[in-house]
């Protein structure tokens, strides 16, 4: 694993896609299809320091980041969508069926880039969803499904990055080294684990 990057809460007003991030990359168009140059896709959040980030589309409508880092082969992305601020503002919810998280059309953004490791403070797919018809894993979790079953990606679930967020925003800086320790369970499909990042 090269280095890890956390990724701010962000909510983007964009038809492209629902994703939770700060760095994302996607396409605007508008009802017709068509691509839409010069839009400028806003990221919103209290998490944020400066509260909005936005960026402009290009000549093909397309979009690429927020943060100023670059993502690549064998990072590890850790999504922090605001889920435990919320929680300790707001109270305990339901978080595996409303929550914010990854929608399932950046995964081939995320492939295209060989990412090893995909990471979130909630369940990883933003919920609901947002696939229509279908039913199981497939349709409710289709950013598990793809990021494990198709992409031989591992996913971090529930992850409490809110101090390693704190020291981010401190430096000013959003990639660093990541080391994990697992803790072997034998016939287990998921496990515990510590992290520690180097800044």
């Amino acid at each position: 694993m090269r280095s890890a990057m956390l990724v701010a809460a962000c909510s983007f007003i964009a038809a492209a896609t629902t994703a939770q991030a700060q760095t994302i990359a996607g396409t605007v168009r508008d009802t017709t299809g068509a691509l839409m140059p010069g839009v400028t896709v806003e990221a919103a959040s209290p998490a944020l320091i400066e509260k909005l980030r936005s960026v402009v589309t290009d000549g093909t409508g397309q979009y690429k980041k927020f943060a100023n880092v670059k993502i690549g082969i064998g990072d590890a992305v850790l999504i922090r969508t605001g889920r435990w601020a919320l929680r300790a503002a707001k109270g305990p919810w339901n978080s595996a069926r409303e929550a914010a998280g990854l929608h399932v059309s950046v995964m081939p953004w995320l492939k295209q880039r060989d990412v090893s490791l995909l990471g979130s403070d909630a369940v990883n797919d933003v919920q609901p969803s947002g696939v229509a018809g279908g039913s199981g894993e497939a349709a409710n979790r289709p950013v598990h499904t793809l990021s494990i079953a198709i992409m031989g990606m591992p996913l971090v679930d529930n992850g409490y990055f809110e101090d390693a967020a704190q020291e981010a925003a401190r430096l000013k800086r959003w990639d660093f080294f990541m080391t994990v320790q697992l803790t072997k369970i034998t016939g287990g499909t998921a496990t515990p684990f510590n992290a520690l990042g180097v800044f």
